[in-house]
């Protein structure tokens, strides 16, 4: 319960400190080195200075101990903070870390919470909790080769060439109207050619979704 209203500690070395219920109002914290510091129910205000902080990869003390609780609640306070002072950027790292001790909270193989821990690992992997746009690129780019080289390899087509399996896999996946150009796909193809049509309907809306999300704060 530390008073440091109103403190001065520009480029401060604080890794790891312990500042449980420290009342930081006003305090000049521009600069400090705040990597894995302990910070539940710090206080803070708009006038609290963190410019600049050197918050090294963003996990704190409490996320690195397994109180993931305790974390969630500190990374929201510090988005909160951020997110008024106008730094977004930075916002998003710590919305990141929010949603990610979120994730490590539940428990995989509880009743009341497997739903939800695979939902989570869901937008972990695919957008990154909507921060992490090009993990969306790299799935897209998955789907499309990988399911090419599935046609080159074991469909049936009028062509044989793997190029054009790859057009058919593209046009498939964005959804466009393959053209009398091209190749005609027999079988298993032409369910799996739909299902990517799907899938890649849900996937093009979804990095839409995300990079608006991410470009336009």
């Amino acid at each position: 319960d530390a008073h440091l209203e109103g403190a001065y500690l520009f480029d401060a070395y604080l890794e790891g400190a312990y500042l449980l219920d420290t009342h930081l109002e006003g305090a000049n914290l521009s600069s400090a080195h705040l990597e894995g510091a302990y910070l539940f129910d710090a206080k803070f205000s708009p006038d609290t200075k963190l410019e600049d902080a050197d918050w090294g990869n963003y996990i704190l003390g409490w996320e690195k101990k397994g109180h993931f609780g305790i974390a969630e609640g500190v990374y929201r306070c510090l988005k909160l903070w951020y997110t008024t002072a106008g730094m977004y950027d930075i916002a998003a790292k710590f919305y990141y870390r929010e949603k990610e001790a979120n994730r490590k909270g539940l428990k995989l193989f509880s009743k009341s919470s497997w739903n939800h821990r695979l939902a989570a690992e869901f937008m972990r992997a695919v957008f990154g909790y909507g921060e992490q746009w090009l993990n969306i690129l790299f799935l897209i780019a998955v789907v499309i080769f990988g399911l090419a080289a599935a046609y080159y390899f074991w469909g049936s087509f009028s062509s044989s060439s793997f190029w054009d399996t790859l057009y058919y896999s593209a046009v498939s996946f964005t959804a466009l109207g393959y053209g009398q150009w091209a190749p005609q796909p027999t079988g298993w193809a032409k369910v799996a050619g739909a299902a990517e049509a799907i899938i890649g309907v849900f996937m093009m809306a979804l990095l839409l979704v995300t990079f608006v999300r991410k470009w336009t704060r």
